[in-house]
């Protein structure tokens, strides 16, 4: 069971501040506390309390056109409202085509990314891995193993292009196309050719790697399948 918790906030928690305020209300009634900033809260686990539930709180770079501030890698600090998200500039197609689950209550909802989103998210965290084995950021390891937390990540992309339905690739390349000239979806579609483009490459061997030392099973990714008809496409990566 998840112990961390990540969540999106729609920037127009920073536009109607009853809402803001509200939903920051909400937290500390059900026992969260700021933790290190106001995008980190936490509480004790039920029954448990050395551990905790840790609820971190993102949001997407606003438009010109949306009067919501960005300073110090955080989305609506300083606006009054206690609550913040780190800026994620990777989240750019965060609200397109969602999921709603269900209500939290008449005014709210909880919506799910479009895999279009999360693949460019977690094709980001991925690239994070590979600029930390190429030692251009700080390393983040598992005391016990040595092994590196972000190579998760790279294990993550090829879960979430296998899960993909036959609609949702469709969906994926439509939207990939309105994001054809978005400097951040050029990006990640760079990111994504230095980490999977090659069958044999170091990111393809890294998530075989964490299958088997992680879960426990022996896996071979079929490249073709993976790539060519799956994420090469669903990012909008031309040949």
């Amino acid at each position: 069971m998840t112990q961390d918790i990540d969540l999106f906030l729609n920037l127009n928690m920073w536009l109607n501040k009853a809402d803001a305020l509200a939903f920051r209300a909400m937290l500390s009634r059900i026992g969260y506390k700021v933790a290190r900033h106001s995008w980190h809260f936490k509480k004790p686990y039920p029954d448990v309390p050395d551990r905790f539930i840790s609820l971190e709180f993102q949001a997407r770079t606003p438009l010109k056109e949306e009067p919501v501030k960005v300073r110090n890698g955080q989305v609506g600090r300083d606006m009054g409202t206690g609550l913040a998200g780190f800026h994620t500039p990777e989240a750019f197609a965060v609200d397109e085509s969602t999921c709603s689950l269900f209500c939290v209550d008449p005014s709210g909802k909880l919506r799910v990314p479009h895999p279009y989103a999360w693949l460019n998210l977690k094709t980001a965290a991925a690239y994070d891995w590979l600029r930390e084995k190429n030692e251009e950021i700080e390393p983040k390891v598992y005391r016990e193993t040595g092994v590196s937390r972000r190579l998760k990540h790279v294990y993550d992309v090829y879960v979430l292009v296998a899960m993909l339905t036959e609609q949702e690739r469709e969906e994926a390349i439509a939207i990939a196309s309105r994001y054809e000239d978005h400097p951040i979806a050029s990006d990640m579609r760079k990111s994504a050719v230095m980490l999977y483009a090659d069958p044999h490459g170091e990111a393809i061997r890294a998530a075989e790697f964490y299958a088997q030392q992680s879960l426990g099973f022996q896996l071979h990714i079929d490249h073709n399948l993976f790539w060519e008809e799956g994420l090469r496409q669903a990012l909008g990566i031309k040949t």
